[in-house]
C-alpha cells in the first residue's frame, strides 16, 4: 500500500464548482486568494487539445489564455502511454503546472497584468467516443 504524502505545512483548501468558465473564475478568485489551482479536463493524446487547430473546449481556452502549453507539451509519457488506449477511459497519470501565467481573457483580450493559477491537467473522458459507442 502506498503511503499518503505528507505537506511539510497544513492548508485551508476551498474547492469550488461554479457556474462560469474556468478563466472566469481564476480571474475572480486572483483578486481573492493568493493560490489557485484549477482542473484543466484534458485531452490525453493531445497536449492543449486542438488549440492550435482551432478547437474551441476548456483546454484549449486555458492553453490559448496562459502559459499551460510550454509546461504540458514536454510532458511525453502521459501522452505516450494514453496514445495507445482503444476505449475512452484513460489512465489517472495527470501533470500539475505550478504558477501558470494567464494572460488573456475569455475574449481573448490581452489584460494589463498577468496572474499566476497552478493547473492540474488530468485526461477527461472521451464524450465523443462515448456517445459514438453508446448508439
Amino acid at each position: 500500500m502506498l503511503s499518503a504524502l505528507k505537506a511539510e505545512r497544513s492548508y485551508d483548501t476551498i474547492i469550488e464548482v461554479t457556474e462560469e468558465t474556468t478563466l472566469a473564475a481564476a480571474a475572480r478568485l486572483a483578486k481573492e486568494e493568493e493560490e489557485i489551482c484549477c482542473l484543466n479536463f484534458a485531452s490525453a493524446k493531445h497536449p492543449g487539445g486542438g488549440f492550435l487547430t482551432g478547437a474551441r473546449a476548456q483546454e484549449e481556452s486555458l492553453a490559448r489564455a496562459s502559459g499551460l502549453y510550454p509546461t504540458i507539451v514536454q510532458m511525453k509519457e502521459m501522452y505516450s502511454h494514453n496514445a495507445w488506449q482503444r476505449i475512452c477511459l484513460y489512465s489517472d497519470y495527470i501533470i500539475y503546472s505550478p504558477k501558470v501565467p494567464v494572460f488573456r481573457d475569455d475574449s481573448g483580450v490581452l489584460l494589463d497584468k498577468a496572474y499566476p493559477v497552478s493547473i492540474i491537467t488530468s485526461p477527461a473522458v472521451n464524450a465523443g467516443v462515448v456517445s459514438a459507442t453508446s448508439q
